[in-house]
């Protein structure tokens, strides 16, 4: 059975239980730093026990906690799900890994030096029901599928729009961030359009592109810069990314896949940007050490470029624009 890598945190005491609606107040020295931690099970669900896992197989404890009740082969349970609204604006969801003894807290995105994080009223399920969380959820430095946009996609640079596959180490794209930034790294991939590797299309004036906008299921958009019929859905919590699936309706933004093979380009810069696409803002590639093991062919040039991503984690300075935030049970409407 495969491994599953997840971002978690060696702690539990962070509130008394889900559900409770308390707050905490996040600093390394109270709480640790994130690590990564590997499980092993027979799909990509992070569901919680038999009956709840619907091949009937559960997770088992490979590597890489701190706790030392930790002992590898040991049977795990993803017993509990909550959100948190952080007051930075941020939603950060955890979920509770179990052993039987001890709880590692798998986070959807790393938590903030003192940020207060409260608990979302009715965010809590007990008993994750199969097919609702999957492992790479609650990897923030390691996304399954690479944001990336599709050949022919138009990024703004200081020469006007230039194709994707155009553009070359050295060029000028605009970012909402830091103004005009130079292209330090671009690669590509061709793969077939199936499963995970399926394009997401926007049709024109959606989100307020000015052309239909093809990208990877996983490159996330600013909800801040979505039209106001959008982002207001969001209340305070637009200041964040929303990945491209989670728009799909099945009309307007649909999922494309197909028996040939679709080309994906990733953008790098040295850090992680907000670019503009038609009219729209959506994130660069993330500059981590993850994005060697994406692309290994070519980690030797990337280490050439960026010495810094054999060690570089989304959790460090400049390497995460905004947080992302997941829906759940709620559909997002366009208009």
């Amino acid at each position: 059975m495969p491994n599953y890598t997840v971002c978690a945190y060696d702690w539990q005491g962070l509130i008394s239980k889900p559900g409770s609606g308390e707050s905490f107040t996040y600093t390394s020295a109270a709480y640790g730093d994130p690590h990564e931690l590997t499980v092993n099970d027979d799909d990509q669900w992070a569901d919680s026990k038999t009956p709840d896992n619907e091949n009937g197989a559960d997770a088992t404890y490979v590597s890489g906690s701190g706790e030392p009740s930790w002992v590898a082969g040991q049977s795990l349970d993803h017993n509990a799900v909550h959100s948190f609204s952080g007051s930075d604006g941020s939603t950060i969801t955890v979920g509770w890994l179990t052993n039987g003894s001890g709880h590692q807290m798998m986070a959807t995105a790393p938590f903030q030096e003192g940020v207060t994080y409260t608990e979302i009223p009715g965010s809590t399920t007990s008993n994750v029901p199969a097919s609702t969380y999957e492992w790479s959820s609650f990897d923030f430095s390691h996304p399954t599928a690479p944001p990336c946009f599709t050949k022919g996609m138009e990024i703004r640079t200081i020469g006007g729009p230039v194709a994707v596959e155009n553009l070359q180490a050295g060029d000028k794209v605009w970012t909402l961030d830091h103004g005009f930034q130079e292209v330090r790294f671009v690669a590509s991939r061709k793969v077939v359009a199936q499963g995970s590797m399926a394009p997401v299309k926007f049709k024109k004036g959606i989100i307020g592109n000015t052309k239909d906008i093809v990208v990877s299921q996983k490159h996330r958009f600013h909800i801040a810069s979505l039209p106001a019929a959008l982002r207001d859905q969001f209340g305070s919590n637009d200041d964040t990314l929303l990945q491209a699936r989670q728009f799909c309706d099945g009309v307007n933004v649909t999922l494309e896949p197909s028996t040939d093979m679709v080309e994906y380009f990733h953008i790098m810069f040295d850090d992680h940007e907000l670019v503009e696409c038609y009219g729209t803002i959506s994130e660069s590639w993330q500059p981590t050490r993850k994005a060697l093991e994406a692309y290994p062919e070519q980690a030797a040039e990337m280490l050439a470029i960026f010495p810094e991503l054999a060690t570089r984690r989304s959790c460090d300075p400049g390497a995460l624009a905004r947080h992302e935030i997941v829906l759940k049970d709620r559909p997002l409407t366009a208009h």
